[in-house]
């Protein structure tokens, strides 16, 4: 009986702390991102940025993403990038259970490509496979 009891309350810890660490997973989607890099497209070309240049900040419980930007209207930079500055409303929708983290990123109605995390780097793959772009953004 002991040993059953024993087993069973291993068992219920080991729950608690996998449910725990995927609740702090989600919550460092949460808060500021600033693009790094954009790199892919028909030419395999990579164009990194300072910090500061472009950021996110994404709110979980509201599900929506601040963008702003400090480069000049005319920089060739700003047109990469495929929301202007502005508050916007989005679904993470998951993808595989195998695939934790991965979800599908649509943004006002209209998927933007799949959105990956860990820790303090941030992967936004609007296709590379068929000549989309890999944005990375890091905190």
């Amino acid at each position: 009986m002991r040993r059953s009891l024993f087993y069973l309350f291993f068992l219920t810890l080991l729950a608690c702390t996998e449910a725990e660490q995927d609740e702090n997973e989600v919550r460092l989607l949460s808060g500021q991102w600033q693009l790094s890099n954009i790199s892919g497209g028909l030419t395999g070309s990579s164009t990194d940025f300072n910090p500061g240049e472009l950021k996110w900040n994404i709110n979980l419980f509201a599900s929506v993403v601040s963008v702003s930007s400090n480069l000049d209207e005319n920089d060739p930079k700003r047109g990469q990038f495929p929301l202007a500055n502005g508050v916007y409303s989005f679904d993470l929708i998951q993808q595989e259970e195998e695939l934790r983290y991965t979800y599908d990123f649509i943004v006002e109605g209209e998927r933007l490509g799949t959105l990956s995390w860990r820790q303090n780097r941030l992967r936004l793959d609007a296709g590379t496979a068929a000549d989309g772009l890999l944005y990375v953004f890091s905190r």
